[in-house]
């Protein structure tokens, strides 16, 4: 009988949030940005454009990025306080109203030395994807097959048991998604187009990504190497999964 989208613009920059959740996290207490041996060969065009307008590329001041990151933290516990009132005006019709809880995407956080969102690393493309709903949902349920933010619309209108004329094949119901009827083996990102087209191809094991602007190839074995510090395309043993 009812649906309902709610956005938050944040944690979005600036990441100000209003007292007391802006005191909740300490400079000194967060973990520094990962910054693996060799990142900048991670690094694509968009990458470097995004560090150059956002004035990030003359250095790293840890204590910055991790003041920002206190601040980062600040507004998601803002979000989540906001989402509890939410979750409690639905009263006894929580356990009956499917609630999905998502992003559009993350935030490098001074992770791989870059700020911002354009790329195809897990800081910015790997977003939270929390679901629930007894009737349709094993509770304390961990899925590991790739999803995208296309199966959401298939998945409110089976919800709905509506018709729909799904515009993307890629689309899923999450529901047999996660109860093993679908077993989806990628799932597919693009940013931009043409010469600064930015492409990705995911599954559980491993992530190719190609640059236009850099002409440039990457894959992570993300079993062996799940923080994606490592490009594995130039190396022999790899290139039966590069030419898949």
């Amino acid at each position: 009988p009812f649906f309902l989208w709610t956005s938050f613009i944040k944690p979005h920059p600036p990441f100000e949030s209003p007292s007391p959740w802006n005191k909740l996290y300490r400079a000194a207490d967060m973990m520094p940005p990962s910054r693996p041996e060799g990142f900048e060969a991670l690094l694509s065009y968009w990458n470097k454009y995004q560090n150059r307008y956002k004035y990030r590329d003359k250095g790293y001041d840890e204590m910055l990025f991790r003041t920002i990151k206190t601040m980062y933290y600040a507004s998601i516990s803002f979000i989540d306080y906001n989402v509890g009132r939410m979750l409690d005006a639905l009263g006894d019709e929580r356990d009956n109203t499917l609630i999905v809880y998502t992003s559009d995407h993350g935030e490098m956080l001074g992770d791989y030395g870059s700020v911002g969102k354009r790329t195809m690393l897990n800081p910015a493309v790997k977003i939270p994807m929390l679901v629930q709903w007894d009737k349709g949902f094993e509770s304390n349920q961990h899925v590991d097959t790739p999803v995208s933010l296309l199966d959401l619309f298939p998945t409110f209108a089976g919800v709905a048991d509506v018709d729909h004329a799904m515009p993307s094949s890629e689309g899923q119901d999450l529901r047999k998604i996660a109860s093993g009827e679908i077993d989806r083996e990628f799932v597919y990102s693009q940013f931009s187009e043409k010469e600064t087209g930015l492409y990705m191809i995911a599954s559980r094991d491993y992530k190719y990504i190609y640059s236009t602007a850099d002409r440039t190839e990457w894959l992570f074995d993300l079993k062996k190497d799940p923080d994606e510090t490592k490009n594995w395309a130039g190396n022999p043993r790899y290139i039966h999964i590069l030419d898949r």
